[in-house]
């Protein structure tokens, strides 16, 4: 049995003609909700919250009235 050391050394290379090219670019659609869009959903739900909190704390404002008479 012959030792490593005494084999010829063989190395792997490209195959003939070369590899394939690798694909890279990003590919981003174009599908989605546009700026505009995500704006006045997100300014909506702000508006909504704010409405919601005035709308808590003047029931809120009612109550503590009473107790201080």
């Amino acid at each position: 049995m012959a030792s490593v050391k005494d084999m010829p050394l063989l190395q792997d290379g490209p195959p003939p003609g070369g590899f394939a090219p690798v694909r890279y670019a990003r590919r981003i659609s174009n599908t989605g909700p546009s700026a505009m869009a995500i704006f006045l959903t997100v300014s909506g739900a702000f508006a909504w919250g704010k409405l919601f909190l005035t709308n808590a704390y003047d029931d809120d404002d009612d109550d503590d009235d009473d107790d201080y008479e």
